[in-house]
């Protein structure tokens, strides 16, 4: 097996973990220093690391939602990931529609380019913006209990 298999196959497993969930295996690996908050993974099937189209955790997890997306988030930023790195996570949620997880990073502080936000609402005919606001009173809703 050449190395560059090798890394795509634990980069493929470490998407596996987060789209699945698993939170004890996410914080085994960064605890031991396997994931880092720099490292990016490419979903375009490239197979590489260090592709242009390879994005961060914090990113993937805004993308392609996952269960316990709150705890992976919260996770990713305990070990350093910044939730404001391009591209940004929070237009990432919204821009896929995942306007709970949006709701989420926003709350956390997440900003984002609304102008292009609002842009991207139009050409698909859909009030981003009252999604989020939507979400964001249900968080907060939550958060008071």
């Amino acid at each position: 097996m050449s190395y560059m298999s090798y890394r795509s196959d634990l980069g493929e497993r470490i998407c596996d973990y987060v789209r699945s969930g698993n939170i004890t295996m996410l914080r085994t690996l960064y605890k031991c220093g396997f994931l880092d908050r720099r490292d990016t993974f490419d979903t375009t099937g490239r197979k590489h690391h260090q592709s242009y189209d390879a994005i961060t955790l914090l990113n993937f997890v805004a993308r392609y939602r996952c269960p316990n997306y709150k705890e992976i988030i919260d996770l990713i930023i305990e070990f350093g990931g910044n939730i404001h790195d391009t591209p940004l996570p929070l237009e990432e949620a919204l821009m896929n529609g995942n306007y709970d997880i949006a709701a989420y990073i926003h709350y956390k502080g997440g900003q984002c380019n609304w102008d292009e936000v609002i842009n991207y609402a139009k050409h698909i005919e859909v009030d981003i913006i009252k999604e989020l606001e939507d979400e964001r009173k249900k968080l907060d809703y939550a958060n008071a209990l």
